[in-house]
């Protein structure tokens, strides 16, 4: 189970806050980012996106977190597992590539709209392997597909 440290405790408590001003909803995914601007002697400027993730379970009702849930079907009650990413970092993209070659923007121009589209496969340990996870690669597979927009 993916425990939440202090400080991703008190940053959820707080983005919860918001939250449950907006709307209640089983659960609630908050991302922080910021750019961050970088030099390269060949590829010259760039940025990542420096970023962290946190996904919380929430009671649909009370729009509060929850850390464990009754199953309506067995009648247990389970350890809910929140979702703690950090860090959540993008790749850095620079205006040349490696052979100082332009770089090749993936937008896409819709009149005053810039969009860039993302895909992302991720692969890793999975944190709540079973008994069977030999059998199916003891791997997470996930993909994360986006589509960021922009104001020219």
């Amino acid at each position: 189970m993916v425990r939440l440290l202090r400080r991703e405790e008190a940053l959820a408590d707080e983005l919860l806050d918001g939250v449950r001003r907006i709307r209640h909803q089983e659960r609630q995914r908050l991302a922080v980012g910021r750019p961050e601007r970088i030099q390269d002697p060949v590829r010259g400027q760039g940025f990542r996106l420096v970023s962290r993730e946190l996904m919380l379970y929430l009671d649909p009702v009370t729009g509060q977190r929850i850390d464990t849930w009754k199953n309506p079907w067995t009648g247990a009650e389970v350890s809910v597992a929140h979702v703690a990413n950090d860090p959540v970092n993008q790749r850095p993209m620079f205006e040349r590539d490696a052979q100082g070659r332009p770089f090749v923007a993936p937008f896409r121009i819709q009149g005053d709209r810039v969009f860039m589209p993302a895909e992302i496969p991720l692969f890793y340990p999975n944190p709540m392997a079973g008994d069977y996870q030999d059998y199916v690669g003891n791997q997470y597979h996930a993909m994360e597909i986006f589509d960021f927009a922009a104001d020219r």
